[in-house]
């Protein structure tokens, strides 16, 4: 079997060797090189060691060696605006890559950039308020706000990286099951056509447990990939008011936002006058869009799927073919602005390359 080496982007004093750190998260950079005195483990591993952004931030998600010289990495790009706006549809042209201070000669390294990594997941979790006052007043447009999701969602190639749930919450003490996670856009045609009046028994609103139980819920989801494949995981929730059962509290709720880890994002959508706009933005940390009436509610179902869409296109699988036979090496991985060569970001990784031999390949490789 081919020996793999895995690195996560968080590195501990005792870096776990072939596991893949399925999140997003950043680890704190490295600046000095390990020592004799450090960890023998952290001399195996693989970890970031600087990263510097000048219109773009690149973050370090997984990366891998392959025998036989293979190096990989999945990072993602955003803007360093306050928005954090995705990076999308970047090409190989807008990447430099850089070993140990020194550009790669594409003579001797294959390089590859995939937008839309194959073994990046997302799983989105809609859940929808079937309270009272929408039971009674807004359903047919919840139906076609939820068909519009589905169908913004899963317009395009991306869909490919792609998998929905939808469940409901009222007072009740528990969400509900509309439709389980699946790829199948007929089955979440169907399970929108299912939203009806018969569904609800408690015409209060369980927004706070509601918000709980649902990261609870796609956090079990996206634990459920093993390697090598990359889960994130996001949260989607629709009211039209406030928590009324008072089952968990706001401070719960927040906190379960707070919490979630770097692998989940959370998403919000309020309708009407009677939310709490600045909650809802607070539990909506990655995206908040409000309708002040029904007619608006399509729009705002489509712009939050937009939103997921293209945080799905900011992933890049950046890979080579290394030169390098022996000992530690520093790769740099530079992103530039497709239409502003002054913006851009970059990062760096710290990698092993014994036992690296020659008969790489990447596939279909950047004509260089």
């Amino acid at each position: 079997m081919a020996k793999m080496r895995f690195f996560p982007a968080k590195s501990s004093s005792a870096l776990l060797l072939g596991l893949w750190l399925l999140s997003s998260c950043t680890l704190p950079d490295r600046t000095n090189s390990p020592t004799d005195s450090d960890d023998n483990t952290a001399l195996q591993g693989v970890y970031e060691i600087a990263k510097d952004k000048r219109g773009l931030i690149l973050t370090h998600e997984n990366a891998l060696t392959l025998p036989p010289a293979k190096v990989a990495v999945i990072v993602k790009i955003v803007t360093e605006s306050l928005e954090k706006a995705p990076v999308t549809a970047l090409v190989c042209e807008d990447f430099e890559l850089a070993e140990d201070s020194s550009k790669i000669s594409f003579t001797e390294s294959s390089f590859r950039v995939q937008n839309r990594p194959p073994n990046f997941h997302m799983s989105t979790l809609l859940l929808l308020d079937l309270s009272g006052s929408v039971i009674q007043h807004k359903l047919p447009e919840l139906r076609s706000a939820t068909k519009k999701f589905i169908n913004t969602l899963f317009r395009d190639e991306a869909r490919a990286n792609l998998k929905l749930a939808i469940y409901w919450f009222d007072g009740g003490e528990q969400i509900n099951s509309l439709m389980e996670f699946t790829p199948d856009t007929s089955r979440m045609l169907d399970a929108a056509d299912a939203i009806s009046v018969e569904l609800s028994r408690d015409y209060s609103t369980n927004l706070n447990g509601a918000v709980i139980q649902g990261l609870d819920l796609l956090k079990k989801e996206t634990q459920k990939l093993k390697p090598p494949f990359v889960s994130h995981g996001s949260l989607v929730v629709f009211t039209d008011g406030t928590d009324r059962a008072a089952r968990r509290s706001t401070k719960e709720a927040q906190n379960a936002i707070a919490t979630r880890g770097p692998a989940l994002s959370a998403y919000t959508i309020g309708l009407g006058v009677e939310i709490d706009q600045k909650l809802l933005s607070a539990f909506g940390q990655d995206g908040f869009a409000y309708a002040d009436s029904n007619k608006e509610m399509e729009v705002k179902f489509a712009e939050i799927a937009t939103s997921i869409l293209n945080s799905i296109k900011s992933r890049y699988l950046v890979e080579y073919c290394s030169p390098k036979r022996r000992g530690r090496h520093n790769l740099t991985i530079t992103a530039y602005n497709s239409k502003r060569r002054d913006l851009y970001g970059f990062l760096t990784v710290s990698f092993p390359a014994d036992d690296f031999e020659g008969g790489c390949s990447v596939g279909e490789s950047c004509s260089k």
